[in-house]
């Protein structure tokens, strides 16, 4: 019998070609994570900007034009803020990009830090939920904003608040 130089799961059509077999439609363990953080955070982040984007106060017009916005980067991102990224304190509802006219929304503006006054604002505010909660449970730390940019002060403080909160054993 001769040896197949196919390797296993690939396809041999007719033309000769090697092709892989498709991948799973599965997500994978991180997708799920954020799915599972969504379902509990989405309601509670609708409510609190009433269904429009935190920035501009457009309204969800139910074609998907508002997006779940994290705004100190995803869980495994650089920003070591692990479950925390997806709360609903340093999270928000921000409008996505228009294709048919081709402007960017407030998710772009602040994700890719078009605008750095609506950056820095959004962190302030993400930064000031979680600072509220965790008063809460007893975090007594008041920073004080210094000359340094505002935007990594922001994440500097709320890193210092997420491991404080998890030594305590506090999680979202």
């Amino acid at each position: 019998m001769k040896h197949s130089p196919l390797k296993r799961g690939s396809i041999k059509r007719g033309n000769g070609f090697k092709t892989r077999k498709p991948m799973s439609k599965r997500p994978g363990r991180r997708s799920q994570d954020n799915a599972a953080a969504r379902s509990s955070a989405w309601p509670v982040i609708y409510q609190r900007c009433g269904g429009a984007c935190e920035l501009c106060g457009i309204a969800d017009n139910g074609r998907n034009n508002l997006v779940w916005a994290h705004i100190f980067g995803r869980p495994g991102s650089g920003a070591n803020l692990g479950v925390w990224a997806s709360s609903a304190e340093l999270t928000t509802l921000l409008c996505s990009a228009n294709p048919s006219s081709g402007e960017n929304g407030c998710h772009d503006a602040v994700d890719l830090d078009l605008n750095h006054d609506m950056r820095a604002a959004v962190r302030g505010w993400a930064w000031a939920r979680l600072e509220a909660r965790a008063r809460n449970y007893g975090y007594e730390k008041v920073p004080m904003l210094t000359d340094e940019d505002e935007c990594d002060y922001y994440l500097t403080e709320v890193r210092g608040m997420v491991r404080a909160l998890e030594a305590s054993g506090i999680l979202p």
